[in-house]
């Protein structure tokens, strides 16, 4: 199955998982416990927790650190790719344009190599 997992501390990730038959968690809680299968562990960046699947409540967990999965579509999980793309996209553009305006008002010139304000991380102040 596929799922969203949000952890507060480490962020979002896509990931395959089944449910957790181990017999040693409480039977009220058995059917909301899942596992990880599989090797798909795609972070998802820029997302909070109110961009999750329909803001449904979570599906269940998974064994280990505070978390929450949500079961989702195939289709669920190509909307919340595009939208990481574009916040991420976003967050891009605020960093580059608060850099430039940083390097305005402390008077720096754009480097010759790349036309950013980049400080010569770009390889052209190279020996």
């Amino acid at each position: 199955m596929l799922a969203v997992e949000y952890t507060t501390n480490y962020g979002v990730y896509l990931v395959e998982v089944e449910r957790d038959p181990a017999p040693t968690y409480r039977e009220d809680v058995r059917d909301r416990m899942f596992r990880r299968t599989g090797d798909l562990k795609e972070e998802l960046a820029n997302l909070r927790l109110d961009n999750m699947p329909d803001r449904r409540p979570c599906d269940g967990s998974l064994p280990g650190c505070y978390n929450m999965v949500w079961l989702i579509s195939p289709e669920e999980a190509k909307a919340l790719r595009e939208m990481t793309k574009t916040r991420t996209e976003k967050a891009e553009q605020r960093r580059a344009e608060e850099a430039r305006l940083i390097a305005i008002e402390s008077g720096s010139t754009p480097c010759p190599k790349c036309g950013s304000y980049c400080y010569g991380d770009c390889g052209a102040q190279e020996n």
